[in-house]
């Protein structure tokens, strides 16, 4: 199943103090894990689609992806989301890693400025 366009990507409606969850290239099976933790609505996007236009008009508090894809890493994406001028959160979702401290680590040394969690998911 193709992942929506930045143009097809609604806003879902928020209530007071509710923040807005971007999810980036994030498979419907990804999708399912992030919601059943409690993290939603997502507003879905491509990574190829990701600027300023599309981060002004979600205006996410959260940001999520998948730690690594084909496309990109965690890495490339908080580098983007940084020079966007995004401050928000950012959770990558990973499947168990033998270190996640080390890699928790060298993504927030790269994006200092955004709160970075690292969320493992067993069987993903």
């Amino acid at each position: 199943m193709p992942l929506p366009s930045a143009e097809a990507a609604k806003t879902p409606t928020s209530g007071p103090g509710e923040e807005r969850i971007l999810a980036i290239d994030c498979l419907p099976s990804l999708a399912a894990v992030i919601e059943a933790r409690g993290i939603g609505p997502l507003v879905h996007a491509r990574h190829d689609h990701l600027d300023a236009r599309l981060l002004a008009k979600v205006d996410p508090g959260h940001v999520v992806a998948p730690l690594v894809t084909a496309g990109f890493d965690a890495i490339e994406l908080c580098e983007t989301l940084r020079r966007l001028g995004y401050r928000g959160r950012f959770s990558a979702f990973a499947g168990r890693l033998p270190n996640a401290r080390t890699v928790l680590a060298e993504l927030r040394a790269h994006c200092p400025e955004i709160r970075i969690d690292i969320v493992e998911v067993d069987g993903l």
